[in-house]
């Protein structure tokens, strides 16, 4: 004979309160043991079970930490190789850009850093193209920004070059 839907209601319901008061009543690590039952009340897990699965995990977890450390080492390897073969290649473009380009230049072509601060040689060298065309100075200027000196710089440095009025005088070395 089947039961009704309000006897097996009313079976479900004493199970629960049994479960709860054997909760209530249970130390708490049996508690935390026998968590869930089966139908028949028996525990779906064992301490015994429990702790292969906890063994297993720390397994696993150590497997992982070995492997992230493997990868870890490995990073590390290809970043000092990257490193290095970067260093290399900087190196020989600073080579090939330094027999054309004066070494402020060079910096600037391989760092992208705008010069802030000229030397010497670079507002001299940009002077006597300037001197001879401006027109060509204009061009490189627009071909290879940030290369060269703007025209306010030039102007700036040539007006703190002090010429007196009259004829320059060379001197000669003596003749033997």
């Amino acid at each position: 004979m089947k039961d009704s839907p309000s006897d097996t209601r009313g079976i479900r319901a004493d199970k629960r309160s049994r479960k709860r008061l054997l909760q209530d009543t249970e130390p708490s690590c049996s508690r935390a043991i026998h968590t869930e039952s089966d139908e028949q009340g028996e525990p779906l897990l064992s301490a015994r079970g429990l702790q292969q699965q906890f063994e297993e995990l720390q397994r696993q977890r150590d497997a992982f930490l070995t492997e992230k450390t493997n990868w870890e080492n490995e990073k590390t390897a290809l970043l000092k190789k990257a490193e290095s073969a970067f260093e290399r290649v900087t190196a020989t473009a600073r080579g090939i850009l330094s027999k054309t380009f004066s070494p402020t230049q060079v910096e600037y072509i391989l760092t992208g850093i705008p010069i802030r601060n000229w030397c010497k040689d670079d507002i001299s060298q940009a002077l006597t193209l300037h001197n001879l065309s401006p027109k060509a100075y204009k061009y490189l200027r627009c071909k290879c920004p940030g290369l060269w000196p703007s025209v306010a710089t030039l102007n700036r440095w040539a007006a703190k070059i002090s010429v007196e009025p009259g004829l320059l005088q060379c001197s000669r070395p003596a003749e033997p």
